[in-house]
Parts: structure tokens; C-alpha cells; sequence
């Protein structure tokens, strides 16, 4: 790598003369570089390696359980195929001079990184912003050093996977660290505390049979920490592994674990070793060599362990792959839940979130609906049942009864006895449910609005629970017909359909629902423009007349937060009722007309009166609109 970086750096600055000259070889652009050249040699043999070890690295692949590639060209996510996969390429450990096993070890190595990343991608990227912030009350490099610590227990944890998913990892693993970390390196006494700390942690673990030579503050931190694992060490417990290799501790909780117990060891450690560095930091100011405030700059000497941990690529790459893999796959289901659902997965779980909120609510308006189809059940007495013994001779088994008692058989059953039969009775069997939002400019879109959508939530998917009741009851025997039907609209300066009037509610609905509640129209309050909307399209024909025979009970719901011109809704709910009884001053018990006012809204309690209501808190809401619900249904 180094020598690589060397020979760029001189050929970016080879003088002209050296560029004049060379422009006059004359097959230059046909003649292939001695560069060029190492890189296809490499190339071939890194795809040679990759071949020969085929069978070992699709078994370890598929026990790592996400899509993997490994051919020559860099490590990078494929994200624009029908299966997106990670591709890894052994060929930078080749080139380190690492042999075949102690590379195949390194790619798992690298491979089990990014899967850390991608099973819990916001786990790092907090650690960084973390570290970066715990620097400015420490020195400007220490979010490096940090990183740096952590990059140690993780070598650790992700070694245990490498060598439970693949037999031969621990021999592997036990050829590749006396090259890491040779015996004339683990001799630390002298190095900076925080570096002999996190080096010595890590040579241990990789090299049991061997103990660091360490300065005694640092040997006995190490062993406390240690002995906070119990009968295991520390740097065991926190990054243990099941038999399949699957962690015992996320990474976010591993983090946290190393934060609360060792990081505020190393952290003091840091501070130590900068108090002792500062005499030798003021000759260096003096001689015009200062680090310069907010320089990042490592503050201490070279690092002879810098190359002790196996990793080719840098923090970084590591976690825009993860990020790439983990986008690929999010987009692929994505596209897989849109082709199957009709919506964006994103937008369903946004509606989701909703559900959850309200679904205690929604199990309450359920016992409800329970109680009404239970009400809507009656038991009569029928004659029917066979048995031995009964109040009357089945008179269509009167000779099979004689034949079996000459036969021997003494106790034919030929006798009928009374059994329940459940019927229906008569009641309406239609139920139609419409709620208007309030679309107004003066909800605004703080908690009023979230309220409203939720409450949309919760009377769509409770009634769509009540409609799947019924159907489980017909399907169970039950003859009942009753059909529901749901609604949802919005006024403003006009009225919108969001939802029409129709059964079920299919997923378009929903997500449709969430969106136009979230970002609500603005405006005015015209609420008898949806009334008209109601009236001219619900209430004539066939809908109308069963209304006036009771077949059809219909409730509408208006959410408000006030400023609205009771007199025209008073005469718009007026208008309605008279469509069904003909009389302009005679409602119809079939029709309830309510309203839930909150926030300004305490005017709904007499616009909508008898059914008008206000919520004095919003959390009152659900409550009051289920009461609504069970005092309509109540005769239903």
C-alpha cells in the first residue's frame, strides 16, 4: 500500500523534463505499464484464489444469511440487480503479504464488520457523533483514538463469528496475530497508557498463549475491568457468540456496555498521557512545530502497532456499503410490498404507526360491536334433535325403530327432544358511517391534527373489524345479512371525498387517508357543503326508502374545532331528516346526526344537539366517540 502511494506521489511530481521525454516512446499508449500490469496479475490472482476456495466460501456466506459475491474488484454492495449482495475481494490481504488461510480469515474478518453495520446501522453512526462530541472536552484527536478502541473490541467480536461460522478459522486466526502483533511488539511499557490499553486487549484475546508486557496501571485496569465479566472476562461477555455464530449482544448494546464500564478508563488514560506529553508539546510550539488549536492531528509519537488491526477498508467504506445493502434491500421491498399491496411501504407503516396508537380504543369499540351482533341473535326451541330418549316418536324412523327392536337392539334412536336454534331477528341490516374532518386552516398541524387523523384511524379500522365479525359469524352459520358500509370526507372552503361511501377498507384507502389528514387543505369552515354533497347523493332512491322502513341505519360524525355557522348546520342536519319523514320538524331515529367539538370547538354541543359533544382534552376524544357509537347501536 505504502509503495503504491509512493509511486503516485512521484509521478505527480516528475518534473517536465521526465513527462517531455517519456511522450516520446512511440507505442507508450499500447504498451501496458508495469503497474498496470501487477494489477491484472493481481487480479487473476485473486480470482484464482476465490475459485480454489469456492466451496468454503459460499458455505460461510450462507451461514452469514445475506447475499454474498466475492470476485475480484473491490468490495462494494450491488445494489441494482433483483437481489442486491455484498461483494468482497480477498486480493488487498494477497497483497499485504497475508497466505491464503490468513486471507480467506481476514475477508470473514471484513465480511462480519459490515454485517454488524448493516443488522444495526444507527449503532455507529451515534458512536460517532458521540465520539466527536466527548473530543471537544478532550483533545481534537480523540475521536479518533476512540474509534480506534472500539475498533479493537470489535476485532474481537467479529473474530469469535469468523471462527464459529468456519472450522478452520481458529487456525487461521492463530497464523495471522504473531504477524499483527510480533513478540518484540508486546512489550508496550512505555507507550501511551490508552494505546497499551486497547493493543493489550486485543493481542490477548487473539493470542491467549502469550501476555503483554504492560506498565502497572494499565495491567491492573485491565484486570478489574476483566473481573466485571464474572466467571468469564469482560471482552468475553460482551462479545459473546452462539454455536451458529449469531451475536448474544447487539451492537448498540455492546457499545453501551463498553461506554458504561471501559470507556471511562481509557478516557482517563488519554488525558494522563497528554499531561505527560505537554512539556515535550511546548518545545515543539517554541520551535514553530505546535499542534495549533483544533488540530486532529495524533498528539503522540508514531504508533508501531498502526497496522495491528487487518482491515483494508476504512470506517467509512465499511459504512457506505452497509448503507448501500441496507438501501438495495429496502427498496427491493419496497417495490415487492407495492407490487402486492397497490401502495409504498413507507406510507403503510406511517399509517401503521397510527393504528398502534388507537388500538386500545379499537378494542373497545370491538367489545361493542360483539355485544350488538350477540343482540342481534335469538334462540327458539326446535323439535329436531334425535336421541334414545325424547318427547315424541320420530314418526320417519317409526319402522327402522321396530325393525332394530326385533333385531335385539332395544334402544333405537327414534325419539325426537327439543334443541336451540339460533336465529336473527329482525333488525335493520344495513349500517352506514360517515365521518367529516375538519379541514380547516385554523387546525393548523400540531397535536389537532394528529388527534383527528388518529380518530379517522380508529372508526375505519373499527368498523372494518366489525364488517369481518359479521362475515366470520355468516361463515360460522349465522344467516345474518347485515351489511356495513364506511365513509370518510373533509370540509374546508369545499368538501372532499377521501374515502367513499362503500365496504372494507383496502390498503389505497388507508394510506390515501393518512396523507390528505396530515396535510389538511386550509381555508374556511364550510360544513354545508358537504352536507349538500351528502344530501344529494345518499338520500333519494333506494338508500332513502330504507331509511323511512328501517332497513338502513345511517350516522354521520363531524370533527370540529370551532368557528362554524351553527344556524346553516342546524338547518342542513333539518334538511336531512326531512328527505327521510317528509316534515320539516320530524326527525328519524334511523339518521343520528353528531358532532365532537375541541380545542375552540364547545359549540358543537348545541349545533348538533341531542348528539353534540366536546372533548375538553384531546385524549377525551376516542372516548366520547365510542359512547356516540354504542348509544346509536344500542337498539340496533
Amino acid at each position: 500500500m505504502r509503495e503504491a502511494e509512493f509511486a503516485r506521489h512521484m509521478a505527480d511530481n516528475s518534473s517536465d523534463d521526465d513527462k517531455s521525454s517519456a511522450d516520446f516512446s512511440p507505442d507508450k499508449k499500447d504498451t501496458p505499464s508495469p503497474n498496470d500490469e501487477a494489477d491484472d496479475r493481481q487480479q487473476e490472482l485473486a480470482k484464482q484464489f476465490v475459485e480454489r476456495y469456492r466451496s468454503v466460501i459460499d458455505s460461510y456466506f450462507g451461514n452469514a444469511g445475506i447475499p454474498i459475491t466475492a470476485e475480484p474488484g473491490g468490495w462494494f454492495a450491488r445494489m441494482k440487480t433483483e437481489n442486491p449482495s455484498i461483494n468482497v475481494d480477498p486480493s488487498k490481504f494477497l497483497e499485504k503479504g497475508q497466505n491464503e488461510g490468513e486471507a480467506l480469515f481476514s475477508t470473514f474478518h471484513e465480511l462480519e464488520h459490515i454485517l454488524d453495520m448493516i443488522q444495526d446501522p444507527s449503532a455507529f453512526d451515534e458512536f460517532s457523533w458521540r465520539a466527536k462530541e466527548a473530543a471537544k472536552d478532550v483533545h481534537p484527536a480523540y475521536a479518533h483514538a476512540l474509534h480506534r478502541l472500539y475498533n479493537c473490541l470489535d476485532d474481537v467480536h467479529v473474530n469469535k463469528r469468523a471462527m464459529t461460522r468456519w472450522k478452520a478459522g481458529t487456525k487461521a486466526r492463530d497464523s495471522l496475530y504473531p504477524k499483527l502483533f510480533p513478540d518484540e511488539y508486546l512489550d508496550m511499557r512505555g507507550q501511551p497508557r490508552h494505546r497499551q490499553l486497547m493493543y493489550a486487549l486485543l493481542a490477548e484475546s487473539q493470542r491467549p498463549d502469550v501476555q503483554c508486557e504492560l506498565d502497572d496501571e494499565v495491567r491492573e485496569a485491565i484486570e478489574a475491568w476483566q473481573k466485571r465479566g464474572g466467571q468469564h472476562k469482560a471482552v468475553d461477555v460482551i462479545n459473546a457468540c452462539d454455536r451458529m455464530g449469531k451475536p448474544v449482544n447487539t451492537m448498540r448494546k455492546r457499545y453501551a456496555l463498553i461506554k458504561v464500564t471501559l470507556e471511562p478508563i481509557f478516557e482517563d488514560f488519554y488525558k494522563q498521557d497528554l499531561q505527560d506529553r505537554k512539556p515535550k508539546d511546548n518545545d515543539r510550539q517554541q520551535g514553530g512545530e505546535g499542534e495549533g488549536k483544533g488540530n486532529d492531528s495524533d498528539p503522540f509519537d508514531s504508533d508501531p502497532l498502526e497496522d495491528a488491526l487487518p482491515d483494508s477498508l476504512s470506517e467509512d467504506e465499511k459504512k457506505k456499503i452497509a448503507k448501500d445493502f441496507n438501501k438495495a434491500i429496502s427498496d427491493k421491498k419496497n417495490d415487492e410490498f407495492k407490487k402486492l399491496m397497490g401502495v409504498e411501504k413507507k406510507d403503510f407503516e406511517k399509517y401503521q404507526r397510527d393504528v398502534y396508537a388507537v388500538e386500545k380504543h379499537i378494542e373497545e369499540l370491538s367489545k361493542v360491536f360483539d355485544r350488538v351482533i350477540q343482540r342481534r341473535k335469538e334462540y327458539r326451541r326446535v323439535l329436531r334433535r334425535r336421541t334414545k330418549e325424547g318427547v315424541m316418536l320420530d314418526p320417519r324412523m317409526a319402522a327402522t325403530a321396530v325393525a332394530e327392536i326385533q333385531s335385539g337392539n332395544l334402544e333405537p334412536e327414534a325419539m325426537l327432544d327439543f334443541e336451540k336454534k339460533e336465529t336473527v331477528r329482525n333488525k335493520p341490516n344495513r349500517l352506514e358511517f360517515t365521518l367529516v374532518c375538519d379541514g380547516s386552516g385554523s387546525m393548523g398541524s400540531g397535536m389537532k391534527t394528529t388527534m383527528q387523523r388518529r380518530m379517522a384511524v380508529l372508526s375505519m379500522e373499527a368498523f372494518a373489524a366489525f364488517q369481518e365479525r359479521v362475515q366470520k359469524e355468516r361463515r360460522g352459520g349465522n344467516d345474518d345479512n347485515l351489511q356495513i358500509a364506511t365513509e370518510l370526507r373533509v370540509f374546508s372552503n369545499n368538501d372532499e371525498e377521501v374515502k367513499a361511501l362503500g365496504a372494507g377498507l383496502n390498503h389505497e384507502d388507508r394510506v390515501r387517508l393518512h396523507k390528505r389528514l396530515t396535510d389538511l387543505p386550509g381555508g374556511g369552515n364550510n360544513e354545508p357543503a358537504t352536507f349538500k354533497e351528502i344530501e344529494d347523493g345518499q338520500f333519494s332512491g333506494e338508500r332513502l326508502e330504507a331509511l323511512r322502513k328501517g332497513e338502513l341505519k345511517k350516522i354521520i360524525v363531524f370533527l370540529t374545532d370551532g368557528q362554524t355557522d351553527v344556524s346553516a348546520i342546524q338547518s342542513a342536519i333539518a334538511s336531512l331528516h326531512e328527505q327521510v319523514t317528509g316534515n320539516p320538524n320530524e326527525t328519524c331515529d334511523n339518521l343520528v346526526v353528531a358532532g365532537i367539538g375541541f380545542d375552540d370547538g364547545e359549540s358543537a354541543v348545541e349545533t348538533y344537539a341531542p348528539n353534540g359533544h366536546f372533548a375538553e382534552r384531546y385524549e377525551d376524544t376516542p372516548r366520547i366517540f365510542s359512547e356516540i357509537v354504542e348509544n346509536v347501536l344500542e337498539d340496533f
